[in-house]
């Protein structure tokens, strides 16, 4: 069926809670769902590598099935816990084959210890549940990592999506919110196209794996010129040494 034009199927999107609209839109609301989550994968350390960590029996979570995904746990500075959710829109003529805003997904990263960590789990997307229109399911990467307490860019966790190519980083302690977009076609496909705009002490990067550089140690002036005047120093006694064998 290229467009919603049967008046059968035009009842039966009624009766489900879908509004069709002769002139080609839908109306409804989006509900998103995080699950499954992931209990082993990689870390970033602090020199970018990634390394393994297991954490099927030490990881921390709640909330899975629903649209507010909570986990970790630790004994820094608040928030301890790192909260994944998504907010949707209302659609109301919702045109096809155009990109919508779907919903703001809403990412905190807390400063949780490594062995109370999730990697990732999966996000689906829907119209107030129903199947009408299939739902749409893909999976989220957690990227943690190890801090370095120099660069906060490198320092800020992110969320990798399978459905784009853009990953979404949030700074140590804090949270922001990012816009997702997608849009249905004609022939009851639903699909996410992208991120947009970030509100909050975050920024998009290109995945699916994105970290900054590792930061580079640089001494304060006074450690470097000890330092200098440590090598000035030691050469010449050296050479006194050796004159005295």
């Amino acid at each position: 069926m290229k467009r919603f034009m049967a008046p059968v199927a035009a009842g039966v999107l009624a009766v489900l809670g879908i509004a069709y609209d002769a002139r080609g839109g839908i109306t409804g609301n989006v509900v998103g769902i995080f699950n499954d989550p992931i209990l082993s994968g990689d870390l970033i350390d602090v020199d970018g590598t990634l390394f393994s960590a297991d954490n099927s029996i030490s990881a921390v979570f709640t909330g899975a099935g629903s649209s507010t995904m909570t986990w970790g746990a630790g004994n820094f500075a608040p928030p301890f816990e790192s909260t994944i959710a998504f907010a949707g829109e209302s659609l109301v003529d919702a045109p096809f084959d155009t990109d919508v805003l779907l919903g703001t997904l809403f990412f905190e990263n807390g400063t949780s210890v490594l062995e109370s960590l999730i990697f990732g789990g999966s996000f689906s997307l829907s119209l107030d549940g129903i199947a009408a229109i299939p739902t749409f399911v893909s999976s989220f990467g957690v990227r943690t990592t190890v801090n370095t307490e120099l660069d906060p860019n490198f320092d800020a966790d992110f969320l990798d999506f399978g459905f784009t190519g853009n990953t979404f980083h949030v700074f140590e302690g804090v949270s922001a919110a990012v816009q997702i977009f997608g849009r249905f076609t004609e022939s009851q496909t639903f699909e996410v196209t992208g991120l947009g705009q970030v509100d909050g002490a975050g920024f998009v990067g290109s995945g699916p794996l994105d970290p900054p550089p590792p930061p580079t140690v640089v001494p304060e002036p006074s450690t470097a010129l000890a330092a200098f005047l440590g090598a000035v120093l030691v050469v010449p006694a050296a050479r006194r040494r050796l004159a005295g064998r």
